[in-house]
């Protein structure tokens, strides 16, 4: 994405005259939800077979493959 390079270049050059302040701010607000929203959709999976695990009747051996 052209935007976010230029503005890392701005950044990194110390040109902060001339950083797009508000998309900036928008765009971190923007990580943060996104990340968050990973973070509890992680979650929830991990969660869910974690359920199953207990309540589901398998057999008590994990397979891992590498």
């Amino acid at each position: 994405m052209l935007w976010t390079e230029e503005t890392a270049a701005k950044l990194k050059a110390r040109d902060f005259d001339h950083v797009d302040l508000e998309n900036l701010i928008e765009e971190i607000e923007s990580l943060g939800r996104s990340e968050k929203k990973e973070v509890r959709n992680r979650l929830k999976t991990l969660l869910e077979h974690l359920i199953k695990r207990i309540y589901v009747d398998m057999p008590r051996h994990w397979s891992v493959k590498g």
